[in-house]
């Protein structure tokens, strides 16, 4: 999900930072991300992948809670159309 969401930005994009809610996942995270990351920007280097606490003050946050509370539109929407297309290709 994290790649469908990032895919169409990777050119601009330096460094993700994905937040450590997934304790103990990092690793697998991180290698079907750059799996997919190199078929579009082969020089991403790994170590621009991070994993970090996303506090409830970061900009992160609040645009998910305006989508959320303030029934702002989102950016983008992923489908289940999407998803699958993802996977099954």
């Amino acid at each position: 999900m994290i790649f469908i969401l990032i895919k169409e930005h990777l050119k601009k994009i330096d460094e993700i930072a994905i937040d450590k809610e997934y304790s103990g996942k990092d690793t697998l995270i991180k290698s079907f991300l750059m799996r997919e990351i190199k078929k579009v920007r082969p020089d991403f280097p790994p170590h621009a992948i991070i994993f970090k606490q996303i506090g409830k003050k970061s900009q992160a946050h609040f645009v998910a809670y305006g989508v959320i509370a303030n029934k702002k539109q989102p950016d983008k929407v992923v489908g289940v159309k999407e998803i699958l297309r993802f996977l099954i290709k």
